[in-house]
């Protein structure tokens, strides 16, 4: 793992012409973890690689700023059955934290009358008090276990932000890897790419190159040196996959403006090699990798 952190594999001339790379030490304060910069629990960095080591303690990442025209290129490794993602044109979104805990009151309020209902109920209603107060306490048992789930679910995304994602997955041991659209780099949950990304089981690391290019209403997404996916964000195609997808009405997607550039944090060990960014004018023109 050292010698492929330590290994540079950016082109010289990547090094001019507005390149800025990402995964190194000097670039730690271009990241933001809850508006902190790195370092940031869970998160390391190690020669070329920004390596998330930490998933249960970790915040997603985002660059400082906003992006609307722009050439994105990584080398990454995921661990087996892993799930991550890059997201582009993304915005925060903000989880109400409190959330479980007003859950959790409400269900023990709903125990509580349960079985005051239960108790005092069976001396002039038995039956009807019977009925009514299992069915409380049933509904309050399910409000606790609501309460876990959404405490557990703000803790493993927390630092949330909802946008264009590219998909980085182990697409043979994630049960994701069955589902069009949610393969790697696919855009998640709306077009899927045509990719050879598999991996039978046992076959090393999962280790892929890849690059977003943006630009105007243009869109590709590349993976290991090939084109995989192209489309465009005012393309009826794009719009009617858009409509199929749970991001429908959306208008973060329907009418996308300049966004975060995210790394999330889905509860899976994931290495980032060699990130690199360029602005670019909406005249510019794709270019070969």
């Amino acid at each position: 793992m050292e010698d492929w952190c330590a290994q540079s594999a950016v082109d010289t001339a990547e090094t001019g012409q507005g390149w800025r790379l990402l995964s190194h030490a000097d670039a730690a304060s271009q990241w933001r973890a809850r508006d902190q910069s790195l370092p940031s629990a869970g998160w390391e960095i190690l020669g070329n690689c920004l390596e998330l080591v930490d998933p249960a303690t970790a915040d997603s990442l985002h660059l400082a700023g906003t992006y609307r025209n722009f050439d994105l290129r990584w080398d990454w490794e995921i661990e087996k059955a892993g799930n991550s993602g890059v997201k582009y044109l993304a915005h925060p979104v903000k989880v109400a934290e409190h959330l479980p805990m007003v859950i959790g009151a409400t269900a023990a309020g709903l125990l509580a009358v349960g079985l005051l209902v239960f108790y005092f109920g069976r001396f002039r209603f038995p039956r009807a008090a019977k009925v009514l107060g299992i069915l409380l306490v049933c509904l309050s048992f399910f409000g606790f276990w609501q309460s876990r789930s959404v405490h557990k679910e703000i803790q493993n995304y927390r630092n949330i932000a909802a946008g264009f994602e590219y998909q980085m997955l182990d697409d043979t041991l994630n049960p994701e890897g069955a589902i069009a659209t949610r393969r790697t780099g696919d855009l998640y949950g709306i077009l899927a790419g045509e990719n050879e990304a598999r991996q039978a089981p046992g076959s090393g690391p999962r280790r892929h190159s890849s690059r977003i290019l943006l630009v105007g209403q243009q869109v590709q997404h590349w993976l290991d040196g090939r084109l995989i996916l192209e489309y465009s964000l005012d393309s009826p195609v794009f719009r009617e996959a858009l409509d199929r997808s749970k991001f429908r009405g959306d208008s973060r997607f329907a009418s996308p403006t300049a966004g975060l550039i995210h790394l999330q944090n889905h509860q899976s060990r994931v290495i980032f090699r060699n990130i690199r960014i360029r602005e670019l004018r909406t005249t510019a023109s794709p270019s070969q990798p």
